[in-house]
């Protein structure tokens, strides 16, 4: 985590093209359509606290986790205007520690696939899973093996004022030894209680 050190001050203003709303919809759409009401909500992976921010507004009780502090700064700025005031904690995904249970848990923009090791990745959602009340969502996005060879090497730049910005795709693992095999991004749906498979394509 250490790139977001300096890529935090400027991340909100490379990320400009992101629909956070349109992310917010989708999720309450799952909300309706599962039945599910949630008041308190978890933004894991919450980075500068942009959707944290919209769904505040929207009346929601939020708790964003973040493994880089200096991503949580910028969030705390970004959700100063909010009431209440979301609670962020500086917490990795498979250290997740909550004061008590979440109706919901929202992991998205592929920050799943920042948990390279199989232990890990399951660690962390048997904390999500710990901490999500019973019949609570947990609703996440990964960019598969497929999509990491199909954009391996290439290169994206985004200048601002005074800023600029160079970033090359690289991946380090064999679509034989992951655990997803899908040719899109996928969004997996998941109840405490109850599983459903990866069932909405969110980008190809």
């Amino acid at each position: 985590m250490n790139s977001y050190e300096t890529l935090s001050e400027y991340y909100d203003r490379f990320t400009d093209d992101v629909g956070y709303k349109e992310w917010a919809d989708f999720f309450e759409r799952l909300f309706e359509r599962e039945g599910v009401k949630p008041s308190l909500v978890l933004d894991l992976a919450c980075g500068t606290g942009s959707l944290t921010r919209i769904l505040a507004q929207r009346g929601y009780d939020m708790i964003g986790a973040d493994a880089s502090p200096e991503m949580l700064m910028q969030a705390l700025q970004n959700t100063l205007d909010c009431e209440p005031r979301p609670l962020l904690l500086n917490q990795r995904m498979e250290e997740l520690d909550l004061y008590g249970a979440v109706d919901a848990c929202l992991c998205c923009l592929d920050s799943v696939n920042y948990v390279t090791e199989p232990e890990a990745l399951q660690t962390a959602f048997e904390r999500v899973h710990t901490f999500l009340n019973p019949d609570g969502l947990f609703v996440f996005d990964i960019n598969t093996p497929e999509k990491f060879t199909r954009i391996d090497g290439e290169s994206y730049v985004r200048e601002d004022d005074g800023v600029f910005c160079v970033w090359q795709a690289r991946t380090a693992c064999a679509p034989t030894s992951s655990i997803f095999s899908s040719r899109r991004t996928m969004c997996g749906t998941v109840r405490r209680k109850r599983t459903r498979s990866a069932s909405t394509s969110l980008h190809s």
